[in-house]
């Protein structure tokens, strides 16, 4: 496609018009209040959130945050890369307006990764190897039921061992981020 940049950000905005317009059509015939994906969607939101209510460390509440604070960032880029490049999406959302899949980055995964760090700080284990553990688990049952059920499609040949050595990725780079924050935390007070 040759053209000028007018040309080319006119194609890009109709196109995603396009593809909005699409997304709410699908919405609104298949991923609705009325459907068994939405409640499902309503519940993978929920339902972490409330276990991280009981379960979260309170002494250690600011860290663990801070971590899946990170975990939710990472992994919504993460996420948004691999929707765009097609190599996994999630069919059904909550709002036709917002075509990311909220519960999953917003929730289910990052209170995953944050039991998992949690357990790595009370119980004093390694964490690069409670992140291999994490991320294996996170991709075969997580993934791997979610996939099952319907709620994530994987595209281009995508296998989902392949979500291991992302997980880990993102599991490590939060960890020294909150590591760097809690060591400049200390630095500061000293």
């Amino acid at each position: 496609m040759n053209g000028t940049k007018v040309e080319i950000l006119k194609e890009i905005q109709s196109s995603q018009e396009k593809i909005n317009h699409l997304f709410e059509t699908f919405w609104e015939n298949y991923s609705n209040l009325g459907t068994w994906q939405w409640w499902a969607m309503i519940l993978l939101l929920i339902s972490p959130l409330i276990a991280l209510y009981f379960f979260l460390d309170r002494k250690n509440a600011l860290s663990i945050g801070f971590y899946g604070l990170c975990v939710h960032v990472l992994f919504s880029y993460v996420n948004s890369y691999m929707e765009r490049e097609f190599l996994w999406f999630h069919p059904y959302q909550l709002l036709k307006q917002v075509p990311i899949s909220i519960p999953v980055t917003a929730s289910l995964v990052p209170v995953w990764f944050m039991m998992f760090y949690q357990y790595s700080i009370k119980k004093h284990k390694n964490f690069y190897i409670i992140a291999i553990v994490l991320s294996i688990s996170e991709a075969y049952i997580v993934a791997g039921i979610l996939n099952v059920i319907g709620l994530l499609k994987f595209g281009h040949g995508f296998h989902i061992y392949y979500i291991i050595p992302i997980d880990y990725i993102v599991a490590l780079i939060a960890y020294f981020l909150t590591r760097l924050f809690q060591k400049a935390c200390a630095n500061a007070s000293s």
